[in-house]
């Protein structure tokens, strides 16, 4: 079976479930929701949901120094501090260690997984307008910022959409972080949220109408979000009949081996 996954970062079960009639995409055929752990991250968790493992640790996925290998040591000093006013020119991004859903497909297509291939636009937009740096931003100042990750990120959806018609996948899986942005910076309240689970749900009408009806598409996050804070829980649809049982974020690695294999 092929397997087309959309995984939205803080896509929030609660609203999903009161406005389903609205969000009737992001509301597949089965929907629900499974535990998160609050004490995790999101590197820790996506990390999870790539390898299936209950446990990784924080230290296996810390950014890394681009150059740290090559620069003589009386001049690392200064990267230090380049790398704390310009972090996305002397950083990388996290990528998870080991076997990932990605190594159970015969022909894989992953396009901006965070923690796997997250592209250079989605990092380094990441790193600029990173939380600490944006939180006490103005209000306005943090509305353009989230408007500018829906701008990058749409237009990387966009390169998936083609990639999806043009290459033969059997696994392909795209990530989408404006939801958390979103719920982080201005959503305080229910009608801000929702205001971008209907930005998710255009998507996901969008990538629907390009996959045949013999491709499961599995919609899901690592956690909600509401009025700025993270929810001990997260989501799950599929656009199939089928069965699943998920109980923590790294279950979904079995599933999709099972599934890949029917």
């Amino acid at each position: 079976m092929k397997i087309c996954i959309m995984a939205f970062d803080g896509l929030e079960y609660t609203l999903v479930k009161r406005y389903k009639m609205i969000l009737r995409s992001l509301a597949q055929r089965r929907f629900g929701k499974y535990p998160s752990n609050l004490n995790l991250n999101s590197v820790q968790l996506w990390s999870m949901f790539l390898t299936g493992k209950s446990v990784v640790e924080e230290d296996d996925f810390v950014y890394k120094r681009k150059y740290a290998s090559v620069v003589p040591h009386a001049i690392r000093k200064y990267f230090r501090v380049i790398s704390k006013k310009f972090p996305w020119l002397v950083l990388r991004p996290p990528k998870v260690k080991g076997n990932t859903i990605f190594d159970l497909a015969k022909k894989p297509l992953p396009y901006n997984v965070f923690c796997y291939n997250e592209t250079k636009e989605s990092f380094e937009y990441r790193v600029k307008n990173s939380l600490t740096r944006t939180l006490d931003l103005p209000l306005e100042e943090r509305r353009k910022i989230v408007q500018g990750r829906v701008k990058v990120e749409r237009k990387l959806f966009n390169n998936f959409l083609k990639l999806l018609k043009e290459r033969d996948w059997d696994l392909a899986m795209f990530y989408a972080r404006f939801i958390d942005d979103a719920g982080h910076l201005v959503c305080r309240s229910i009608g801000e949220t929702l205001k971008y689970h209907i930005i998710a749900d255009k998507w996901v009408r969008e990538l629907k109408e390009i996959l045949d009806n013999e491709t499961l598409l599995l919609v899901v996050s690592d956690h909600g979000i509401l009025y700025g804070k993270h929810t001990p829980y997260a989501f799950y649809s599929v656009n199939k009949d089928i069965e699943l049982k998920v109980n923590s974020i790294c279950d979904f690695y079995e599933v999709i081996k099972s599934l890949l294999n029917q």
